[in-house]
């Protein structure tokens, strides 16, 4: 019995054996089917891995993309020129566009940029060609490197759809090499006219009050006719208030430069407060921060200084001359803001102004106790600056139709644009006043355009970029001003 048993056992353990078997070689059997089947099968297309054609070079998409790269990246927004070699640059062009292959720095350089300067030069002689007279304004600038470069701006009027406009240009900012003598500075002068063909065309030349400006201004021949119009400076010498100036100028360093003393005045005042840092090269920059010093309250501030920082604390005396000296020269801040407009007419403001900012120093004179001296020496400036305008201008009558100005004063807008518009309605009316017209109100009344420049000059070249060659400053300096030509 236990031998059948046995066997029993061993039959059963055979059968299941097999069975395992067999469902293996089963298994094999359709998984070798299902292989060679697929290795027999047809691939398609979409089991490639597709290849990108990419833009040709000299395509429409291509030449665009590289414009516009140029035109709205590098001069647009003074990016770097490196940054199209930038690895997130070129990721961020695959994103946008894969079939565009990113232009190279050399390549801007060598083509892109002197094309573009080509072109926005033809332009300016072309639209100068149709003008009569031009205004010019010139002036000096050194860069970060100290190297000085001669800058020239154009204003013209141009008629545009039967309305006329005013039209700036910046016909160079060449490098300057050597001493800043009048001379040479007059002859690098011609040099940029004779390259526009305007020689005869200059009707007024702006400059700053410099000695060699005026002395190259004045090396005209009298036969040219050219008429010199002077920039007013209001930078006035204020040795009296020199104390006083170096106190605030020390509380403004101390705010821009102690974390200690930032936190305390942020607690005392506000987050959003502060004092701006005065800029040597304009005097209304020290105006407003006086005017933000003052804005603040005495007794606060005093609190705050009291402790630590007694040597920046201001007596009432000195309190009371800061808010003085602000309501004396708060007129000429305004005059200098008018003066250096650019999308307006300027020339027409100065005489309404000199006899204003007259008219408000008198008032001072008798009212201010602590600034009358400075009062009194600002007045005596504005008359001997503009003793044409006082000799030729009655103002006595200007006093009585005062009465009449809260009724008679036309709106900023209007008085904005009423110049070009009043010519233009009466040009066949008046037509040798509508020529004096387009001539003397293109005039600027101060050098602001040239300075303009400049300032923009200074954001191209910012410290990291210092190796910057003045080639391609002076390129990147025409086509930032220029932009509205490109």
């Amino acid at each position: 019995k236990s031998n059948n048993t046995a066997l029993t056992r061993t039959f059963t353990f055979s059968q299941t054996s097999c069975s395992s078997c067999n469902v293996f070689m089963i298994y094999r059997f359709l998984e070798y089917k299902a292989g060679h089947e697929k290795d027999i099968k047809q691939p398609t297309l979409q089991s490639f891995p597709q290849k990108v054609q990419v833009y040709s070079l000299h395509s429409p998409r291509h030449q665009a993309i590289a414009e516009a790269i140029v035109k709205d990246l590098i001069v647009g927004c003074s990016l770097l020129l490196s940054f199209v070699e930038n690895g997130h640059f070129k990721h961020f062009i695959e994103i946008m566009d894969c079939k565009y292959t990113p232009v190279s720095r050399r390549t801007i350089c060598e083509k892109w940029i002197p094309v573009l300067v080509k072109k926005v030069k033809e332009t300016v002689l072309e639209k100068l060609a149709t003008q009569s007279s031009v205004s010019l304004t010139t002036d000096l600038w050194s860069d970060r490197r100290l190297r000085s470069f001669l800058g020239v701006t154009a204003h013209v009027c141009c008629k545009k759809k039967g309305s006329y406009a005013l039209e700036s240009y910046l016909l160079d900012c060449m490098r300057f090499t050597g001493r800043h003598g009048w001379e040479r500075i007059a002859s690098a002068f011609e040099e940029i006219t004779e390259e526009y063909g305007i020689r005869q065309k200059i009707s007024y030349i702006i400059t700053d009050n410099a000695a060699n400006m005026k002395c190259s201004d004045d090396s005209e021949s009298e036969e040219e006719n050219l008429d010199d119009v002077g920039n007013h400076n209001l930078a006035v010498s204020i040795q009296h208030y020199q104390t006083l100036m170096t106190k605030t100028s020390r509380f403004t360093t101390l705010l821009h430069s102690s974390s200690q003393f930032k936190d305390k005045f942020e607690a005392m005042f506000d987050t959003s407060k502060t004092i701006p840092a005065a800029n040597n090269t304009r005097w209304n920059s020290t105006f407003k921060q006086v005017q933000s010093l003052t804005a603040l309250d005495h007794k606060a501030l005093t609190e705050m200084c009291s402790k630590d920082y007694e040597d920046v604390t201001f007596s009432p005396c000195e309190w009371t001359q800061l808010k003085e000296l602000c309501t004396v020269l708060a007129p000429f801040s305004v005059a200098t803001d008018l003066a250096e407009g650019e999308k307006s007419v300027t020339i027409s403001i100065v005489v309404p102004t000199v006899s204003d900012l007259n008219t408000h120093l008198l008032e001072m004179e008798e009212t201010r106790m602590q600034c009358r001296p400075l009062v009194k020496a600002l007045r005596q400036s504005l008359m001997k600056r503009f003793s044409g305008i006082f000799t030729k201008t009655n103002m006595k009558a200007r006093d009585e139709l005062k009465k009449l100005e809260n009724t008679l004063k036309p709106s900023k807008s209007l008085t904005l644009t009423m110049h070009l518009s009043f010519g233009k309605k009466n040009r066949d009316r008046f037509p040798q006043l509508h020529k004096v017209a387009l001539k003397v109100l293109t005039v600027p009344a101060s050098s602001a355009p040239v300075e303009r420049v400049f300032s923009r000059g200074g954001i191209i070249m910012r410290p990291h970029r210092a190796r910057l060659g003045h080639k391609m400053l002076q390129s990147l300096m025409l086509l930032k001003c220029n932009q509205t030509l490109l």
